[in-house]
């Protein structure tokens, strides 16, 4: 679901992109975030360096754009 459009082009292959997230069990319990260590995750789409399911979500997005997504525990691993 989109919070906020971003503007300007999706992640091509192999661009480094940064991104800030927050991870959620379906019990509503905070595991992880990077708003509250201060430092965004970087990494190159589609090469494999984070879950599938989050490279998969991050190629269709723009920047500045703010998503909210599921991902099964199928693509979190």
């Amino acid at each position: 679901m989109q919070i906020q459009p971003g503007q300007g082009d999706c992640p091509r292959y192999g661009q480094t992109v940064a991104i800030n997230y927050e991870c959620f069990l379906p019990s509503n319990e905070l595991v992880d975030s990077t708003y509250i260590r201060k430092t965004k995750l970087k990494f190159q789409v589609c090469c494999h360096q984070t879950i599938p399911g989050v490279d998969e979500v991050v190629q269709n997005m723009k920047v500045g754009e703010i998503v909210k997504v599921k991902i099964s525990y199928k693509k979190a691993f």
